[in-house]
């Protein structure tokens, strides 16, 4: 929906977002570079949206809505 597949999640501190939870924090504007806070375990933390997946089929690929980088 948002973004490039091949560069989403390359970044540290990058998150994918889901199309609902997208629209839940930054409305109907394209949230590509906009920074999301969230706390975790480490404490606070800033994420550089670098992408949106999209809900239209009306099932989730997965449980999460979420998809944070990771280094491993």
């Amino acid at each position: 929906m948002y973004g490039s597949p091949n560069q989403a999640l390359t970044a540290p501190f990058s998150i994918v977002l889901s199309e609902p939870t997208a629209k839940k924090f930054f409305g109907n504007i394209d949230p590509v570079g906009k920074v999301l806070e969230i706390d975790t375990d480490e404490g606070r933390q800033n994420l550089t949206v670098t992408g949106v997946v999209s809900d239209k089929r009306g099932k989730k690929p997965c449980a999460s809505e979420l998809f944070p980088f990771d280094e491993q």
